[in-house]
């Protein structure tokens, strides 16, 4: 009897989440999947990271990872919400940011690990270049 109510359960939750709420889920999952990769890689002690010797390797590091989390978050206020253009960006640059500034504080507790006020620039040039670009393809796109 108990698997015939969870089958039911089951059915009844797949017929109540409307196509929309799934496809709204699939902007945000990838979103949050990717702030919390951010933060488990925050989460390594510094004697765990391997040590690359070219300069600016590590900022280049943060514009790519900040980058990739500008895109899923225009993506995401963008195509999940009905904001608009103009909110969505300001939106994904504030909370982007706040992460941002979030990430460097968790990296102060992180054994080897320290704040850095450059590693936010470059976290926050990321986050606007990755921003940008999508909005760029939208205004190519006509939308």
């Amino acid at each position: 009897m108990p698997n015939r109510t969870a089958a039911k359960a089951v059915q009844w939750i797949h017929k109540s989440v409307t196509k929309q709420s799934r496809m709204t889920l699939g902007y945000w999952i990838p979103l949050i999947g990717w702030m919390l990769t951010i933060f488990i890689l925050s989460s390594i002690p510094g004697r765990n990271i391997p040590h690359v010797s070219v300069l600016g390797f590590d900022k280049v590091a943060h514009i790519f990872i900040y980058g990739i989390l500008g895109l899923f978050l225009i993506r995401a206020f963008f195509s999940a919400t009905d904001i608009g253009l103009v909110k969505s960006v300001l939106l994904s640059i504030i909370i982007g940011a706040l992460f941002g500034m979030s990430d460097e504080w968790h990296q102060s507790f992180v054994p080897g690990r320290n704040m850095d006020l450059f590693d936010f620039f470059a976290d926050f040039i990321g986050l606007s270049v990755g921003v940008f670009l999508r909005c760029k393809g939208k205004w190519y796109a006509g939308n």
